[in-house]
C-alpha cells in the first residue's frame, strides 16, 4: 500500500457550516485538504478552521476564469497578473507551500506569445521569492502545459490531474512527462472520451474513484513510480454537474465512501478487486 497523506476538497450541496462539514472530512480520516482561492472567501478564517480539526492545507487552487488574457496584448492580461499575484502573497502567510495553476482556461484556444511567458515569468519569480511554488496543472490544450513546464523547469511543480487526462488527452501519460516534477494530485473519476456517446451531463465528471471507467491500476503504478510522497488528493465534486451528484447520500457517507475508495486504489498492489453496479453504492467497472 502506498503510504502518502490522504486529502479531499471541501463537499459542495450542502447545508453544513464550513466547521461542520471540515469535522466531516477530518472524521472520515482524511487528513488534507486545499482551498480555492478568491477575494470572497476570508481563507484566513478557513485557515483556522482546518487548523481546529487537524488538517492539513495541501494547496491554494488559483483562480482560471478568463485567465487567457494572460496570453494576450493588453491591460487585461497585465490585471489578471496582479490578481494571481494575490494569491501566490496569501499562500505565503499562510504557510501553504503550493499553488496550483492553470496554463489556460477552456473558454477559447489560446496563442502562445512572448508576452504570455514573460507574464508568468513574473508569478514565478514572485513564487520563487515568496517560498511558493507553483504547480501547473494538465487542463484542455496540453501543448500550451508543455510549454510553460519546458519554459520554467525545475523552478515549477506539476499538478497530476487524473480525470482531466482521460477526457482531454486519452492515452497520454503526463507522469511519463513530468512525473519528476510531480508535487500535488487531483484524483477523480469519469467517463473518458466515451461520454461523447454516453449520455452524461458533463465529461469532466469528478465522480469519485471507481465510479466510473478510468483505469486506477494503471494510474496509481504511474504515481508509484514517479516515487512521489505528497498527499494523494481526492477533487471530487458532490453538486450539479457531475454524473451522479452525491445528494442522494449524506455528506458523512460521501466522505466515508471516497475515503474508502482512495484506500482501495492505493493498495492495488495488495489485492485484486473488481467493482460493479449493486446495492453497496458502488457503480461503474474497475478491470484490473
Amino acid at each position: 500500500m502506498m503510504n502518502n497523506k490522504l486529502g479531499i476538497s471541501i463537499a459542495g450541496g450542502t447545508d453544513l457550516s464550513f466547521d461542520e462539514n471540515v469535522g466531516e472530512l477530518a472524521r472520515a480520516g482524511f487528513v488534507s485538504s486545499f482551498l480555492g482561492w478568491n477575494k470572497d472567501i476570508d481563507l484566513f478564517v478557513r485557515a483556522k478552521v482546518f487548523d481546529r480539526h487537524h488538517i492539513e492545507i495541501d494547496n491554494l487552487h488559483a483562480p482560471f476564469k478568463g485567465l487567457n488574457c494572460i496570453w494576450r496584448e493588453g491591460t487585461e492580461g497585465d490585471d489578471y497578473v496582479e490578481y494571481l499575484s494575490e494569491c501566490i502573497d496569501d499562500a505565503a502567510t499562510l504557510h501553504v507551500p503550493r499553488v496550483v495553476m492553470h496554463p489556460v482556461c477552456g473558454e477559447d484556444f489560446p496563442l502562445s506569445s512572448l508576452i504570455g511567458i514573460e507574464r508568468f515569468k513574473k508569478l514565478v519569480d514572485r513564487s520563487l521569492n515568496k517560498g511558493v511554488k507553483i504547480c501547473f496543472e494538465n487542463v484542455e490544450y496540453s501543448e500550451m502545459l508543455g510549454i510553460v513546464m519546458a519554459e520554467f523547469g525545475d523552478d515549477v511543480g506539476f499538478c497530476y490531474d487524473v480525470g482531466h487526462e482521460a477526457t482531454n488527452d486519452p492515452g497520454m501519460r503526463f507522469l511519463k512527462l513530468y512525473g519528476d516534477r510531480l508535487s500535488c494530485t487531483h484524483i477523480h473519476d469519469n467517463y473518458g472520451i466515451s461520454y461523447l456517446v454516453t449520455p452524461v451531463l458533463h465529461g469532466d465528471c469528478h465522480m469519485i474513484p471507481l465510479d466510473a471507467t478510468i483505469d486506477f491500476k494503471r494510474v496509481m503504478r504511474d504515481i508509484k513510480d514517479t516515487g512521489y510522497k505528497g498527499t494523494l488528493m481526492l477533487e471530487c465534486a458532490r453538486g450539479h454537474y457531475c454524473v451522479r451528484t452525491y445528494l442522494d447520500i449524506s455528506v458523512r457517507e460521501y466522505y466515508e465512501r471516497a475515503h474508502t475508495a482512495l484506500l482501495k486504489i492505493s493498495s492495488f498492489d495488495d489485492e485484486e478487486y473488481s467493482c460493479v453496479d449493486k446495492d453497496d453504492g458502488w457503480s461503474g467497472i474497475y478491470k484490473p
